[in-house]
C-alpha cells in the first residue's frame, strides 16, 4: 500500500513528489461563515478565467486547463501543466485571484452559463430534491444556488465577494510533481508573500461548536418537503441528514456502503423499483450531508419510501463480521489508491485535509485505517446516523400520487415547495 508523501515546506506549501511528465498546482482558500456559497464559487470561476478569458488562455498554452472545485470549507482552483511550465502556472494561479480587472460583460458572460446549468440541474428531477436537501440541511456544500438570486448579481457584487477571499487567512499551495523544493519554496514565498490577507495558522484555531457542528443532534422529521412535477412518471426519493464535522468519517464511509448494499437488494432484486441506489456522505466542519437517493416508478413511492425506512430501521446494531469488514475496507483501499494516480485527485484530497485543519499524514492514516476498521466503529455509525426519524425526507414528483400514497405512512405533514416563487 502506498499513499501519498505529503511535506510541508512552508507554513502555506504542501508538496507532493511524483515523477511524471505534468505537474498539478492547487491553490486553496478558506471560507468563513460569512461567505454566501453561490457568489463566492462564481466570483472564483469569474477569477479563474480572468479578463476575457485571459488566465484560461495563458495556463492553455502550457497545456493546463483550470479548474474550480468547491469543498464547503474552503475552494480550491487546480491546473494540470507540463512539468516544465509550474512557475510560470503557479504565478497565473496566484495572480488571478488577487488582480483580475474584471467587466460587467464577464459578469454576464458566466451568468448566461449558470443559470443553464441552474435550469438543467432544476430539470432534473433527482438534482433538484438532492440541492433541496443541502439549502435546508448542508447549505455550504450548495455552490450553485438559485437562478433568481444569480440573476441578480453584479459586478459590484463580485468585486465584494474577491474582496472577501482576499481578508480572508493567506491560501495554501499544493503542489503535486518534481519541481525542485528550493525553487519550489522561493517560488511560492514570492507568489504568496505580499498577499492581502493574514497568514495562515498551520492549523486551524476552534470554531464554536454551533460553526463546526460537532453539537448537530438528531432532529426528529417535522415534514415530508415535496417538489411538485405534475404527471412525472417517476418520484425521485431523497432521504437525508446533516453529519457533524467531527463524525468519523471511516466509519460512515463503510456503514454507507452497507446500507446502500441493502437498499438495493431490497429495492432493486426483491421489489423491482428502481434501477439504482446511491448512498453519500459529504463531509464538512460546519455540517455535512449524508443522503440516499433513488427513483421509482410513481405508483411504487409509498411502498418504497416504507421498505427504505423499514432497512434503515434493521440496520441499528446490525452484526458485521470481521471478515466481511476487512474485504470491504480493502475494496475502498484499492479504490483510493487507484484514484490517487491522478495528479488532480492528490490535489484535491491534500486541499479537503488542509481546510479541514487535519493533520499532514491523514490521506496515508485513512488507507491504513481502512483495512483495520472495527466492527463496532461501523455498527456504532449505523446506529448514531441512519436513525430513520432523524431524516429528512424530499420527493420529487406527481404530488396527487405522492399524497396517496404517503400520507398514510404517517412520516409527518407534507409541505409542498413551489418553484415557481
Amino acid at each position: 500500500m502506498v499513499a501519498p508523501r505529503l511535506e510541508r515546506l512552508g507554513p502555506s506549501l504542501l508538496h507532493v513528489r511524483r515523477a511524471g511528465p505534468t505537474t498539478a498546482i492547487g491553490l486553496v482558500l478558506r471560507t468563513g461563515a460569512e461567505v454566501d456559497p453561490p457568489l463566492a464559487s462564481f466570483t472564483l470561476e469569474l477569477l479563474a478565467r480572468g479578463r476575457d478569458r485571459a488566465v484560461e488562455d495563458a495556463l492553455g498554452e502550457y497545456g493546463g486547463a483550470i479548474e474550480v472545485v468547491w469543498l464547503a470549507d474552503g475552494a480550491l482552483l487546480q491546473v494540470e501543466v507540463e512539468a516544465s511550465a509550474w512557475r510560470e502556472a503557479l504565478g497565473l494561479l496566484t495572480a488571478a485571484v488577487r488582480s483580475a480587472a474584471l467587466t460587467g460583460e464577464d459578469v454576464e458572460a458566466l451568468r448566461r452559463e449558470r443559470l443553464a446549468a441552474l435550469q438543467r440541474r432544476d430539470g432534473d428531477p433527482a438534482a433538484r430534491g438532492l440541492h433541496l436537501l443541502q439549502r435546508r440541511l448542508a447549505p455550504s456544500l450548495d455552490p450553485l444556488g438559485e437562478a433568481r438570486r444569480a440573476a441578480s448579481w453584479s459586478i459590484e457584487h463580485v468585486r465584494k465577494a474577491q474582496e472577501q477571499w482576499l481578508r480572508a487567512a493567506r491560501p495554501a499551495l499544493v503542489v503535486v510533481g518534481e519541481a525542485p523544493r528550493a525553487e519550489l519554496a522561493r517560488a511560492a514565498a514570492s507568489a504568496l508573500g505580499e498577499w492581502p490577507g493574514p497568514a495562515a495558522a498551520r492549523t486551524l484555531a476552534p470554531e464554536s461548536d454551533a460553526q463546526e457542528g460537532r453539537l448537530v443532534l438528531p432532529v426528529p422529521r417535522r415534514e415530508v418537503l415535496v417538489v411538485p412535477r405534475p404527471g412525472l412518471a417517476q418520484t425521485a426519493i431523497l432521504v437525508g441528514r446533516t453529519i457533524p464535522g467531527d463524525a468519523d468519517a471511516l466509519a460512515l464511509e463503510l456503514a454507507s456502503a452497507v446500507v446502500g448494499s441493502a437498499l438495493r437488494e431490497v429495492l432493486r432484486r426483491d421489489r423491482g423499483d428502481t434501477y439504482s441506489v446511491a448512498v453519500s456522505h459529504a463531509p464538512a466542519r460546519r455540517g455535512g450531508l449524508l443522503a440516499i437517493e433513488t427513483q421509482v416508478e410513481a405508483a411504487a413511492t409509498g411502498a418504497s419510501l416504507r421498505a427504505m425506512f423499514s432497512q434503515l430501521k434493521s440496520a441499528q446494531g446490525r452484526f458485521l463480521t470481521g471478515d466481511l469488514l476487512r474485504l470491504l475496507g480493502r475494496a475502498f483501499q484499492v479504490e483510493r489508491m487507484l484514484g490517487q494516480q491522478r495528479l488532480s485527485a492528490v490535489v484535491e484530497g491534500v486541499a479537503r485535509l488542509h481546510v479541514a485543519g487535519r493533520p499532514d499524514d491523514a490521506l496515508a492514516a485513512e488507507l491504513r485505517r481502512l483495512g483495520g476498521v472495527r466492527d463496532d466503529d461501523v455498527e456504532s455509525a449505523l446506529s448514531k446516523w441512519f436513525a430513520p426519524e432523524a431524516m429528512q425526507v424530499v420527493l420529487v414528483g406527481d404530488p396527487g400520487t405522492i399524497r396517496a400514497q404517503v400520507e398514510p405512512l404517517g412520516l409527518g405533514p407534507l409541505q409542498v415547495i413551489d418553484d415557481a416563487r
